[in-house]
């Protein structure tokens, strides 16, 4: 992937072009954000970069053959780690699962955890980067590399290394010559603060919205109001920006509707089997479902505060928050969004997502119902 293949940022890859050219580029990047804001993308286009035979001005040239390689993802000299799930109980390395990972690259570089969970697994599984990868990782890197250039190691959604990170230390202190690492998060109080303090760390920004109208119009061939609708639901995240494209709408709206119609009354045999559902679709799902929750919270006291042009919903979503917001007026959405960050934090550390649930619908019909 080229710097220009990547939406937006232009401010970072303005900073990471210049470290390089200028032979100051830290051994150790710590890319935080969302993974819709492009630090995927831009660790491809840093890596394709820093191996270029032909490198352009402010980009890499896209044709010699170390470009071809790493558009392929199967450059020999760039490792990629990530969140596997085990396999009959033994943890299993991220090599296991390249020819998975590759695919899931070239359909879309602003892939998502959830999503790479789906792929890997049709159970409703968490992944994680055990400690048998970060010594993988040692052993790659006391390699010479294959083709006399750099030696880039990528360690995507770093912040699910927990503890295990610390087998890394010594190496990211005193890496082999000519080795690169760059981390991924999304969450840098989730990072080791063991890692943080050995890193480069640089927060990724929401992209632009020129980034992602441009992005979507070379990517899908949008038309100029389709373009303009996306990337004002977008609010930043390309990923999003993907998905709304070819589902018109976000995948959790009816459930969110759903889920807050019936806590209004409380009917709770409906809501044991709306929770069994979402329960059903796994952890990540819930987690990613309790994300759109906040959001939405969010969006709902927008509009009670009469700030509806920096709203961003879709028509359907739009329709419901307008009811909606008049129960999320002064201190209700700031108990709102206590309740779901509350839950979001305990579902993270494997708490039963049913007794979070149940909970929160009976929280949240007393905040509707309180005068």
């Amino acid at each position: 992937m080229k710097f220009s293949e990547v939406a937006g940022q232009e401010k970072i890859k303005e900073q990471l072009i210049r470290s390089t050219t200028n032979n100051m580029l830290s051994h150790a990047l710590l890319f935080i954000g969302p993974e819709g804001y492009g630090g995927l993308p831009l660790a491809l286009a840093l890596a394709q970069y820093l191996n270029c035979l032909h490198p352009v001005d402010n980009d890499s040239c896209g044709e010699c053959s170390s470009c071809r390689k790493m558009e392929k993802f199967i450059h020999p000299d760039v490792h990629y780690t990530f969140p596997t799930i085990s396999e009959q109980g033994k943890p299993s390395i991220s090599s296991k699962f390249y020819s998975q990972w590759r695919v899931a690259l070239l359909e879309n570089p602003y892939l998502s955890y959830y999503d790479w969970l789906q792929q890997i697994s049709s159970e409703a599984k968490q992944g994680n980067i055990p400690v048998a990868e970060c010594h993988n990782i040692i052993r790659n890197l006391s390699l010479k590399a294959f083709e006399g250039g750099k030696k880039i190691q990528i360690i995507w959604s770093a912040d699910l290394m927990g503890t295990n990170g610390n087998s890394l230390l010594k190496i990211i202190e005193e890496p082999p010559p000519h080795t690169h690492f760059i981390f991924l998060g999304r969450n840098k109080d989730s990072i080791l603060n063991t890692i943080l303090s050995r890193t480069q760390l640089l927060l990724l920004p929401p992209i632009h919205a020129t980034g992602i109208a441009n992005k979507l119009k070379t990517d899908l061939q949008l038309d100029d109001s389709e373009t303009q609708r996306i990337t004002q639901l977008a609010n930043g995240n390309y990923a999003d920006a993907i998905r709304i494209s070819k589902s018109g709408e976000s995948s959790h709206e009816e459930d969110f509707i759903q889920w807050m119609r019936l806590s209004f009354d409380f009917k709770a045999s409906e809501i044991f089997s709306l929770v069994n559902n979402l329960n059903a679709k796994g952890r990540e799902y819930i987690k990613d479902f309790l994300q759109y929750a906040i959001r939405m919270i969010r969006e709902c006291m927008l509009i009670s505060n009469q700030a509806d042009p920096i709203t961003r919903l879709s028509a359907s979503e739009e329709e419901f928050a307008r009811k909606f917001s008049q129960f999320t007026t002064g201190e209700k959405a700031q108990e709102f969004y206590e309740l779901l960050s509350k839950s979001q934090y305990y579902v993270e550390r494997n708490a039963n997502p049913k007794i979070i649930f149940f909970n929160l619908s009976l929280q949240f019909h007393k905040l509707l119902k309180k005068a």
